[in-house]
């Protein structure tokens, strides 16, 4: 087991965020319900099928590079779709059982992705945009934006509703830079 700087044990064999050997003030934003956060393997792509249909993202496909938080009593909690566009991750989406919505499993997923694949951009829909504020993220123009991932909120018939936002999870030293701006 190998601990980051940031408390978080990770195992090398897995490469999964084992949270179940911390205690509740090492756990990222006390996400107590959690096993780990891994890698999805093709078990795990029928439950993230259903919680996406389940959250209206419609059917997904693609879970190559999709990150999974566990339950402690097994099953999938959320999960976070990644699309790498010019060597940018975006999240694609990001769903989160709604029984665990409010308790950190997001904060952790986005935090395990941006550890693994650096700077992450999305949209995010208008309800959301608090939440990602709240974490770090900040709002980009459309343009920074994959056209692939942009063009969902083009076509779509609940876009007003919505009140999409593009924005992006910057990595560490760049986010310090975007709140120190903010100051």
């Amino acid at each position: 087991m190998n601990t980051s700087g940031n408390g978080i044990a990770q195992t090398h064999e897995t490469d999964a965020l084992d949270l179940s050997t911390m205690t509740k003030h090492e756990m990222p934003y006390g996400i107590d319900a959690i096993a780990e956060i891994r890698m999805s393997t093709p078990a795990d792509y029928p439950a993230i099928i259903r919680m996406g249909e389940a959250a209206d993202m419609g059917t997904l496909d693609g879970f190559e590079d999709t990150l999974v938080a566990t339950h402690l009593s097994g099953g999938i909690a959320a999960f976070c779709r990644l699309r790498i566009y010019d060597g940018i991750a975006h999240v694609n989406p990001i769903v989160v059982d709604e029984s665990l919505r409010g308790h950190g499993v997001g904060a952790a997923l986005m935090k395990a992705a941006r550890e693994r694949y650096g700077e992450l951009r999305f949209v995010a829909r208008g309800y959301a945009v608090g939440f990602y504020k709240f974490i770090g993220c900040a709002p980009v123009e459309w343009d920074e934006i994959a056209p692939e991932v942009a063009s969902d909120c083009d076509d779509c018939e609940k876009r007003d509703e919505c009140q999409p936002l593009p924005m992006k999870y910057p990595i560490e030293n760049e986010e310090r830079a975007i709140t120190t701006s903010l100051d």
